[in-house]
């Protein structure tokens, strides 16, 4: 009699969203069985919402797929908490079934760290869930996945044919925050969500957008460029609440006259010298810290330099001014244009494989050729950031 086989998926899942669901679907056509297991502090990875939480909204999520199992073993445990722990439980609980491990490509990129993991793989099958980055509302139609490579493992492994989104569950959370999360969840867990006020941490900030005269154009932008801004941290484990912060406010005051930033206590003193572009990134520097209380240089400058750039721009800099030039919005600007379209692919490939370097120097390179078209005078820290990166 064939062994029985059995997929394991484990995760925060803070919260389930839609792109898990679509992954637990497809592995329930390719096992006789889904274990789902719910971590309560990974060694890499911790959950900043209640177990409590996690658990009701899982339940809901998964009660109508029948081949499904959720396994509490690791919300039980003591953490941190250790795959192969489970896996042994697992195991003696099905002695007769075949088991495999599914992990996603982050997973994958840290797996000889994981705690004994040479036993571990004597004991299961890995498979390897092939994730594309996710990109601002929408994973972008003309994403080329031939560019997104799934570096060689260090372990015999069997990659799944589909691929799945990358959407993360920091994404789902900032999404809350925004007004925008209930189109990444079931109906069930939204309304579980809504019910309990979660994910609110940033609404202090995002719900004052509309006091800086913002079009809504303009506050769409920013919430894209906010998503945009998770992605980027989660491809370079970047502190995410740092990027929302930098990003919420990047644009804050991008439609708010001097005279009102002035009403405000703003001290404008020398922005009248500023090229008209430039201004409202100065000024956003200035309302981070008065009005939002914002004392962290690194948010404060990622804020300041996001339009211009400048040379030897700490990490969390360069996301904010990726996220902000690369954002969706962007290419329907440069819709009719192929060339300028091509251009921001580009500097979206880089961004999202890594190669943060590398897609500064095109994206600097890029706002150059475009105020050179426009005709409009290129300020002198963005050509001091292109030939730091032209050395």
């Amino acid at each position: 009699m064939e062994k029985m086989k059995i997929a394991i998926y484990g995760g925060t899942f803070d919260p389930i969203h839609n792109t898990h669901l679509q992954i637990i679907a497809y592995l329930s056509g390719q096992f006789d069985k889904v274990i789902v297991v719910p971590n309560n502090q990974s060694p890499f990875k911790s959950a900043n919402t209640a177990s409590e939480h996690r658990l009701c909204m899982l339940r809901l999520a998964l009660q109508d797929y029948d081949k499904v199992e959720i396994d509490l073993q690791e919300l039980n445990r003591k953490p941190p908490s250790f795959t192969i722990d489970t896996v042994k439980n697992l195991i003696v609980k099905y002695s007769n079934a075949q088991l495999f491990l599914c992990l996603g490509q982050d997973s994958v990129k840290q797996f000889d760290r994981w705690s004994q993991y040479n036993e571990l793989m004597s004991m299961c099958k890995i498979v390897v869930i092939k994730r594309t980055p996710y990109f601002s509302m929408d994973n972008f139609d003309s994403f080329d996945i031939n560019m997104i490579q799934l570096q060689e493992t260090p372990f015999d492994s069997f990659v799944m044919d589909k691929n799945f989104d990358g959407l993360s569950s920091s994404i789902v959370r900032v999404a809350y925050s925004l007004g925008w999360g209930k189109c990444f969840v079931p109906k069930s867990v939204n309304e579980y969500i809504t019910q309990c006020g979660l994910y609110q941490d940033f609404c202090k900030i995002s719900s004052r957008l509309c006091d800086f005269d913002l079009s809504e154009n303009r506050i769409s932008h920013i919430k894209r460029s906010v998503l945009n801004g998770v992605s980027l941290a989660c491809v370079y484990h970047v502190e995410v609440d740092k990027v929302v912060v930098a990003m919420l406010l990047h644009d804050i005051v991008k439609n708010t006259s001097l005279q009102k930033l002035q009403a405000m206590g703003m001290d404008t003193i020398g922005f009248e010298k500023l090229p008209d572009k430039i201004v409202h990134s100065w000024a956003g520097e200035c309302v981070a810290k008065k009005i939002f209380g914002i004392c962290d240089t690194d948010i404060l400058h990622a804020i300041r330099y996001h339009t211009t750039g400048r040379p030897g721009m700490s990490i969390l800099e360069k996301i904010v001014y990726l996220a902000d030039a690369t954002e969706w919005g962007r290419l329907q600007d440069y819709g009719q244009s192929l060339e300028q379209k091509n251009a921001l692919l580009n500097i979206i490939y880089a961004a999202f494989l890594g190669e943060i370097d590398r897609a500064m120097h095109l994206a600097l390179k890029f706002s150059m050729d475009s105020l050179h078209h426009r005709g409009l005078e290129v300020y002198y820290l963005t050509q001091q950031a292109l030939d730091f990166y032209n050395k």
